[in-house]
């Protein structure tokens, strides 16, 4: 049976009306969600909204929810277009809570965030953690610390120096351009490393802040060390009050000569700051184990070539994955979930990758040091090929001539992962990574949508 709540909003004096709007929040994932973030957009038409700062969650046995609100885009006479709206909330696994939007003031209690800029970092305190970012050079985070024993107070540094960002490129072809087929044998040879260097125009920034949910945004370019820029980046992380995690919303655009810069590895260096003793995969089953000195485990997945044009319709398109122990395959599946946990004798570090296996090609790779998430991954040979075939081709019918003139140039990919730090004792790798799928959404009414006539 669903649960009834009611979202109160304090609507400023120069609001026109004070309608009730019917907003629901749905769990398709199947797991129980506690205190989880959820934030969405909630629309008005023209002159319905003057302002809004405050807001309110009541539920229906008049509990107060956390609630922050700001008006995300403005109709041309100043009145707003859209309401943005932060909470947290309790769902059960396919439960739903069903809400109201009203008037009113905001007095509910509980986590809030600390944000403490500086000349040279930005810190969020959650609560039971801390996330430090650096504003001289790049670090997801530079360093963190994490609440391990219970006490509310997040005191044991648990990631520190060595974050990297990284691509490395191959420049021989992998052979003539194929139809629509980016996924090629590497050719093999030397490489050219590019890293988020602080000559590459590295920037870190609050992008936006509320007593529930910060964002901060790093960007600038992969440079090699003469300055040569690959990738532009715009990483945005998102901590919430309350909990352990830090959300990535990581974005490339390849700017790269296709022609000439092959992608070959890019990578995300995420350092442990003691020795990690145990490790576990996400790998269609789970798999896992101890971690000794020098080792080294991996879940890859590269997918099947030409998945997209010009394949029969009965050719094998699953996405096998595979788990590699100091280069010996240990383990097999399919449809990998795509998360993986490092764990010592106090805390324990998990990372997930949203749509893991549809995605691919991709490689989690821990080692006791830390988590490497690959997003063209090492293990596979192969390379990221973006030429145009029409360039190699005397046709001049073909569907790309006169477009583009650059190839892959100017392509853009994002990807949303997700970190939680917590204690050893503690292992939900599986539940955050489901979650992390299938994300809660705020939802208005369709015709809610329709009346307002804000698309």
């Amino acid at each position: 049976m669903s649960k009834v709540a009611a979202v109160v909003l304090c609507l400023s004096l120069a609001a026109v009306v004070h309608a009730q709007i019917a907003l629901t929040i749905r769990d398709y994932a199947g797991v129980d969600r506690r205190a989880t973030p959820v934030r969405g957009g909630v629309p008005f038409g023209l002159k319905e909204l003057a302002d809004c700062d405050r807001a309110r969650l009541v539920t229906e046995d008049g509990a107060e929810l956390p609630c922050s609100v700001r008006p995300l885009a403005r109709w041309y006479d100043g009145s707003i277009k859209w309401l943005l709206v932060d909470t947290q909330v309790d769902v059960p696994a396919h439960g739903e809570l069903r809400l109201s939007l009203l008037p009113g003031e905001n007095p509910a209690t509980g986590p809030k965030l600390k944000l403490t800029e500086q000349a040279d970092s930005i810190a969020v305190d959650t609560g039971p953690a801390r996330f430090v970012f650096s504003r001289r050079q790049f670090g997801l985070p530079a360093a963190a610390w994490a609440d391990l024993n219970g006490d509310g107070v997040a005191e044991t540094q648990v990631i520190g120096a060595g974050s990297e960002f990284t691509c490395e490129v191959e420049h021989e072809p992998p052979g003539p351009p194929q139809e629509e087929n980016w996924l090629r044998d590497a050719a093999g040879g030397q490489r050219e490393r590019f890293t988020a260097a602080p000559e590459g125009d590295y920037l870190a920034q609050v992008e936006s802040a509320n007593d529930l949910h910060a964002v901060i945004k790093l960007s600038g370019w992969l440079v090699n060390p003469e300055g040569r820029r690959l990738l532009q980046y715009f990483i945005r992380a998102h901590a919430w009050a309350g909990r352990p995690d830090l959300g990535l919303v990581v974005t490339f655009v390849y700017a790269g000569n296709p022609k000439q810069d092959f992608i070959r590895t890019l990578s995300l260096r995420l350092p442990w700051q003691t020795r990690a003793t145990t490790w576990a995969l996400g790998a269609g089953q789970r798999q896992e184990g101890e971690l000794a000195p020098g080792d080294s485990v991996s879940l890859y997945e590269i997918g099947p070539e030409k998945t997209y044009h010009l394949a029969p319709y009965d050719q094998d398109k699953t996405v096998y994955c595979s788990v590699v122990r100091n280069g010996q395959e240990i383990a097999s599946g399919q449809e990998a979930q795509g998360w993986a946990r490092l764990a010592d004798a106090r805390g324990a570090l998990t990372v997930a990758v949203r749509n893991f296996w549809q995605m691919h090609p991709k490689q989690l790779q821990l080692d006791p040091g830390g988590v490497t998430v690959y997003l063209w991954p090492e293990l596979g040979g192969k390379v990221l090929d973006l030429r145009r075939r029409s360039d190699e081709i005397d046709n001049v019918y073909h569907y790309d001539l006169s477009l583009w003139p650059y190839g892959g140039e100017g392509v853009g990919v994002t990807h949303q992962m997700l970190l939680h730090l917590g204690p050893a004792r503690e292992d939900n790798a599986a539940e955050l990574s489901a979650g992390l799928d299938v994300p809660l959404w705020l939802q208005c009414e369709p015709d809610r949508y329709a009346r307002t006539l804000v698309f």
